[in-house]
């Protein structure tokens, strides 16, 4: 049988990391894992974190401010699932995310295949392709669901 212990989701924020979170939660569920919700600070000034005003301590602050209110999100919709956590790192995305693969041993990556801030850059050039030669785990690519109709 097949054994999944860790998953990382990597969000953004993004509806569509947002989408992807409930595929990760249900494999997380289903095999009894631990779901690691990852968001990574790579760039304060992006506009996910809000309008980049003031000096850059201020758009640090913002970055971190907005990072905790989201992941309070995701800790309300995963309350539920008792084996969960959410982490903030802070850096190079590739790096923080290829740490965190390492420190909590994951099995499996999930991450929507559209974002708007690091996801999409994650999925556009060579970081995406680093992140899938750089590990030996399963990489789980969530497609945003079809509108309705």
């Amino acid at each position: 049988m097949v054994k999944i212990e860790n998953i990382l989701l990597i969000t953004d924020f993004s509806e569509n990391a947002r989408h992807a979170l409930g595929y990760a939660g249900a494999m997380a569920e289903r095999f009894g894992s631990k779901l690691h919700v990852l968001h990574v600070i790579g760039d304060p000034t992006s506009y996910i974190y809000g309008e980049a005003k003031g000096d850059f301590l201020a758009m640090e602050k913002r970055a971190r401010t907005k990072t905790r209110e989201e992941m309070d999100k995701y800790e309300a919709a995963l309350r539920d699932l008792p084996n969960h956590e959410l982490i903030i790192k802070e850096g190079g995305v590739l790096d923080r995310i290829l740490e965190t693969i390492a420190e909590k041993h994951i099995d499996n990556v999930v991450m929507g295949s559209q974002g708007g801030g690091v996801l999409r850059n994650l999925l556009t050039g060579s970081i995406a392709d680093k992140i899938m030669r750089g590990v030996r785990c399963h990489i789980w690519i969530i497609r945003p669901p079809a509108p309705a109709i």
